[in-house]
């Protein structure tokens, strides 16, 4: 593992964009500056459970139960674990958890859920944009009813750098995304898959990790296999049936 040599970027950019569908989600852009110094954050307690659009009369995208996920400014507990093995796996939680479950929650506790991860210095407009991005992302996947697939899932991690007040963790994963509509999926949303691998800069803030910023690359992505050729809406939705979205990341 290389040392910590990177220092502070002039400008801590973005960030983990899923560019499924011509949207973009991202999750924290931060202000220009030196090394943030580390400071308390703080703790916002995120109740809320299953999820459903932010208009009322609106049907429900999923019924949402994992309790983790209920609850996901920490899935795992690993946030107030100082040691590297609690980096790692609290930039997996980050990278994978906590962004799927933003498109499932409502704007206010999606917001309340990034806000709880920033670090001090993280420029609250633009986790305001990323609360904007992922309800975009959300009603043209459900636009037509029916349900909403949106899978993040972890394929690789790799700690690149690791102190005990700073670490830099990497980690390979794939979106899946597609929607629902009527019975016969006339007007489904063409299922993608996104391979990205998203670095979290994450930071101590004398009690528990926090994220300084993000930043995403695609791929590496692999080649479907010879017998596989890529389902359409109808297709998958209907091979799915009553599958159900698996919302933990162990």
């Amino acid at each position: 593992m290389r040392d910590w040599l990177r220092g502070r970027r002039g400008v801590h950019l973005v960030i983990a964009s899923l560019a499924l569908l011509g949207l973009t989600i991202g999750t924290f852009l931060v202000r220009a500056g030196d090394d943030p110094s580390p400071s308390a954050q703080p703790t916002t307690t995120i109740t809320t459970a299953a999820a459903s659009r932010d208009d009322a009369t609106s049907t429900p995208i999923v019924t949402i139960s994992t309790a983790a996920l209920d609850m996901p400014t920490d899935p795992s507990g690993a946030r107030t674990d100082q040691s590297e093995l609690g980096a790692r796996r609290s930039a997996l939680d980050y990278a994978t958890t906590v962004r799927q479950r933003i498109v499932y929650l409502t704007a206010d506790a999606g917001g309340e859920v990034l806000t709880d991860w920033a670090a001090s210095g993280v420029d609250p407009s633009v986790i305001a944009s990323d609360v904007t991005g992922a309800a975009a992302t959300r009603d043209a996947l459900s636009a037509n009813g029916g349900q909403v697939w949106w899978s993040v899932a972890p394929l690789g991690i790799q700690v690149e750098a690791y102190t005990p007040g700073r670490a830099e963790v990497s980690v390979w994963t794939v979106t899946v995304g597609a929607g629902g509509a009527d019975t016969d999926h006339d007007q489904a949303v063409v299922p993608i898959a996104h391979y990205q691998t998203v670095t979290v800069d994450l930071q101590w803030d004398g009690s528990r990790w926090t994220v300084w910023s993000t930043s995403t690359t695609d791929g590496p992505a692999p080649m479907l296999a010879p017998s596989q050729t890529p389902a359409d809406p109808a297709e998958f939705l209907t091979a799915l049936g009553t599958f159900e979205l698996i919302k933990e990341h162990n």
